[in-house]
């Protein structure tokens, strides 16, 4: 992580409470070729469970989309699950939902045990 940040490969921004750091967000720069913009994934959003729904993750966001704002980016962009309560704070917060599109990984780990169909 010090590699990443040192070499400006991730943004990381922490929410403390006193002394106490309690949530961070990270950010990954990206490059969209379609629009011709830079573009942040938001990689990681976490809140200790002790701090939970006293606004640090909204603190974190806003934070992050400043941030977007003052380098000129296009936008955030990020991933959740399916069953992420976090959700209904996005949607308030003005993020939408991708629609028309799937999202794909490939695993590396998977990649190298293949399944034995053959063609």
């Amino acid at each position: 992580l010090s590699q990443l940040l040192t070499r400006g490969e991730s943004v990381v921004f922490v929410a403390y409470k006193g002394n106490t750091a309690v949530g961070f967000t990270q950010l990954f720069p990206s490059f969209s070729a379609v629009s011709l913009q830079r573009i942040y994934i938001l990689n990681d959003l976490f809140v200790a469970p002790d701090f939970r729904n006293l606004g640090i993750g909204r603190a974190l966001l806003e934070k992050a989309q400043q941030y977007c704002r003052e380098q000129g980016a296009k936008g955030l962009a990020l991933e959740t699950a399916t069953d992420n309560p976090a959700q209904k704070l996005y949607t308030k917060m003005g993020w939408t939902k991708d629609t028309h599109c799937f999202h794909y990984f490939w695993s590396a780990t998977a990649a190298e045990n293949p399944k034995q169909d053959h063609i």
